[in-house]
């Protein structure tokens, strides 16, 4: 009886097993909370499962590597969420501290703080790198016999050939939707992944795999044989279709990342393939090498047939004229750098890059950026010099582990597979320098896969054996300490994330009234309360108790508000628009400390821009004209089209024609854009005194756009000024002579002024540039005619 649960625990684990391999890709990636929650749970019973069927059926527990850096790097992202004395967090992390700061003042008391400035962010990575942990170890125990991991495989294979085949179409089909149904963010997916990187990064740590399976399952063919011989020996053999098949699976999944136009994926398929070939060769020399070559120049010949015009000019777009490199990355990894010098030691907590980042940003966008585009850069922001050390270590003693077996054993199958399992974990790795796959919920469940197939396979016996695996047993009370581990992180996920889907329901039911100072006192009260349940189910969310402050403005008063906003802050500081905020509600006579707290939240915020407009009012409201008229000089130089959002405001505080002068840039937009809003306003004299300005920048342009001329033809015509219309015409000709249109309208004055030999000209040079522009032709043609009949 208790073999035969021990044997039903051991199916069910291997089944939860495959169902999260399976679930993790398919369900987007594994991205979102409920998704993200159904893995970790899955993976976290199918642990509770191969326990207990271990310990009912006395067989012992596998002594993994890795294991004591991987606990403690689950034990370094505790210390994160832990509450510390101030001035051991002062010690631990000093910008930690200073995250803190702004909001300890505002509160005050002897609260202790964590080195985390996100505390939900580095939970949910506890809960995610803990699942991954119990897969890594689970995947060990699983797959300690031959016939499982051969199972395995030819399932991973399976489902990554059919992700990768409907990718394909999907790709000339659905019109940047995932499953033809689910518009993408960015327009830009990838199978199942909104992010085509991610997807080039599973196919590409699964290529090695079918690469491994396809040189083992290759027929018997000697070289004494004759060709016809070998022929007829391979495609009777009874591994030829198996053969065939897995080729095929190989040159799909190459063809697929081709296809995603990814360049990192595309660069780490090549590498990869090279780690490959290099490994097989140092472990089995002149053994296969024509089979990886002749099954990796089909995959290229099959993308032969897509075209490789797209795939150069992809690569061509990171590429400038003078062969610098053209990529954001470069700007980011520089701004990452202050980061890591000043959270060294523990780093900032796991996940809050998006946090921190902002306070550090150079490139001037509305795009956040939640990621490093660098795995490694990342786990030094997020973990400090200790995370990278010990991430470092695991993965270190896993791969030394891998290859030290792979190269000892003389079983053929764990040799190819450690290869390929090596392989992926190499390519995985690689890809990780510009991307960060790693993040990804699916792509980190197969990194640490991979990480407990490779430890199974080259210590599995494939042939028959009383031991099953050369792994030694661990200790006799590691068995129930992890069982006991796995029971309370089970629980713990459990409830935590319940709780975060519970909340989000509750929240969604009265998002979309619209909170005003007219809102039904019923709704007020109904909205009130969900957001207070929302909160009691996910306390460590920022958003809620924000949110709440929001309705408190209007319900409670600006204290009663202030003391939300401060506790969305204390949840999450380096959120700037809550710093803001808590400013704001600030009676006037403490100006001063608003100022300070709304510098704070200026320089954190994720959307600066959004921050921009209300800073500005701010500061002109209390006095401070000259701080707000370097704020805005400063936008209009870095975001001139954010920076005319503020035109209004400028004008209600009445800025002299010096201010305004003093703060536009010299760039004909901004003179444009103010000109227009003064146009608008009814004050045309003004208008073309700015409109007019804006030529006197032109010369210092590389560039010159035609539409700067022609707002001010337009404006000079609509105000009765042809002289001066003409006057702008004529420049525009001398700085803009490839602009057709330019020419046609200097060839029109002329015309009217009967001077027809120099509007010939101008239509001559028009139908010269636009020669398919039938207008310009005909005008030319009737011009023709009528000189030629002496009109």
């Amino acid at each position: 009886m208790a073999s035969h649960s021990a044997a039903t625990g051991d199916r069910v684990a291997f089944g939860l097993l495959l169902f999260v391999l399976a679930f993790a890709p398919l369900a987007f990636g594994t991205v979102e909370y409920w998704s993200k929650t159904i893995a970790q749970l899955s993976i976290t019973a199918a642990a509770i499962f191969c326990l207990l069927g271990l310990f009912r059926s006395q067989l012992p527990l596998l002594r993994v590597p890795g294991l004591l850096p991987l606990l403690l790097l689950l034990g370094l992202v505790l210390v994160q969420l832990v509450p510390l004395p101030i001035g051991l967090l002062k010690i631990l992390s000093p910008h930690s501290w200073e995250a803190y700061r702004p909001v300890y003042e505002q509160i005050g008391g002897d609260s202790w703080l964590p080195i985390s400035v996100h505390r939900k962010a580095t939970l949910q990575e506890f809960f995610q790198l803990g699942a991954a942990a119990l897969l890594y170890i689970l995947t060990v125990q699983v797959l300690r016999r031959g016939e499982r991991i051969k199972q395995m495989l030819g399932f991973i294979v399976t489902l990554g050939s059919v992700i990768a085949f409907f990718a394909i179409l999907q790709q000339f089909s659905a019109d940047g939707r995932i499953y033809w149904f689910r518009p993408a963010p960015g327009g830009s997916p990838g199978g199942p992944w909104i992010n085509i990187n991610q997807y080039a990064a599973f196919i590409e740590a699964l290529c090695p795999l079918a690469l491994s399976l396809f040189l083992f399952y290759r027929p018997r063919v000697t070289e004494d044989m004759t060709w016809r011989e070998g022929f007829v020996t391979f495609f009777s053999s009874v591994r030829s279709n198996l053969h065939l098949f897995l080729g095929f699976a190989f040159v799909l999944l190459v063809f697929s990342v081709f296809v995603s136009l990814c360049r990192g994926g595309i660069i780490t398929i090549l590498l990869s393939m090279l780690l490959f070939a290099v490994l097989k060769w140092l472990v089995q020399r002149g053994s296969g090498r024509m089979s990886i070559w002749v099954v990796f120049c089909l995959a290229l010949l099959a993308v032969s047939w897509f075209g490789w015009q797209p795939i150069a000019d992809e690569f061509g777009k990171a590429i400038g004229d003078d062969w610098t490199i053209q990529d954001g990355r470069t700007t980011l990894y520089r701004d990452t750098l202050p980061m890591i010098k000043d959270f060294p030691l523990v780093g900032a907590g796991f996940g809050t890059f998006v946090d921190v980042y902002p306070s550090y940003q150079t490139i001037v966008t509305d795009k956040v950026f939640e990621h490093a585009h660098n795995d490694y850069l990342e786990l030094l922001t997020d973990g400090g010099i200790i995370g990278f050390a010990l991430a470092s270590w695991f993965v270190t003693t896993i791969v030394l582990h891998g290859w030290r077996r792979a190269i000892r054993r003389r079983d053929r199958y764990a040799v190819l597979v450690g290869i390929g399992a090596l392989t992926s974990i190499g390519a995985l790795l690689m890809h990780s320098v510009v991307d960060f796959n790693l993040q990804n919920g699916a792509i980190g469940f197969y990194f640490f896969f991979l990480c407990g197939l490779l430890v199974a396979v080259v210590n599995s016996r494939f042939g028959y054996s009383d031991h099953q695996s050369l792994l030694a047993p661990a200790g006799t009370g590691q068995l129930p300490v992890l069982l006991v581990f796995s029971s309370i992180f089970f629980l713990a996920t459990l409830v935590s994330q319940y709780g975060v889907l519970r909340a989000a329901y509750t929240f969604n039911q009265i998002k979309s009234i619209y909170i005003s100072s007219h809102l039904d006192p019923s709704l007020k009260k109904r909205v009130a309360d969900s957001v207070t349940e929302a909160q009691r189910w996910d306390p460590l969310e920022s958003f809620y108790p924000f949110y709440r402050g929001n309705l408190a403005v209007l319900q409670d008063g600006r204290e009663t508000a202030r003391e939300y906003y401060q506790r969305a802050a204390a949840l999450r500081p380096m959120e700037g628009i809550y710093l803001q905020r808590i400013g704001l509600m600030l009676p006037l006579t403490r100006t001063k400390e608003a100022t300070a707290v709304m510098a704070h939240g200026y320089r954190r915020a994720l959307l600066k821009s959004q921050l921009v407009p209300s800073w500005v009012e701010w500061l002109l409201t209390t006095g401070q004209r000259h701080q707000a008229i370097d704020l805005i000089k400063e936008w209009f130089i870095r975001d001139p089209g954010q920076a005319a959002k503020m035109i209004p405001l400028m004008e209600t505080h009445r800025f002299t024609r010096e201010e305004i002068a003093d703060i536009l840039p010299s760039s004909p937009e901004a003179w444009i854009r103010f000109g227009s809003y003064k146009e608008a306003s009814g004050e045309t004299g003004e208008a073309g005194y700015y409109r007019s300005r804006a030529l006197s920048f032109i010369d210092a342009k590389k560039e010159v756009r035609p539409s700067w001329f022609t707002q001010l033809i337009d404006y000079y015509q609509r105000q009765q000024q042809p002289e001066q219309a003409l006057l702008v015409l004529r420049r525009a000709v001398e700085l803009s002579p490839d602009h057709a249109p330019f020419h046609i309208m200097l060839g029109d004055h002329y015309r009217r002024e009967n001077i027809t030999y120099r509007a010939l000209e101008e239509y001559q040079k028009a139908v010269a540039l636009d020669p398919s522009n039938e207008s310009y032709r005909r005008r030319l043609r009737k011009l023709e005619l009528d000189i030629e009949f002496g009109k």
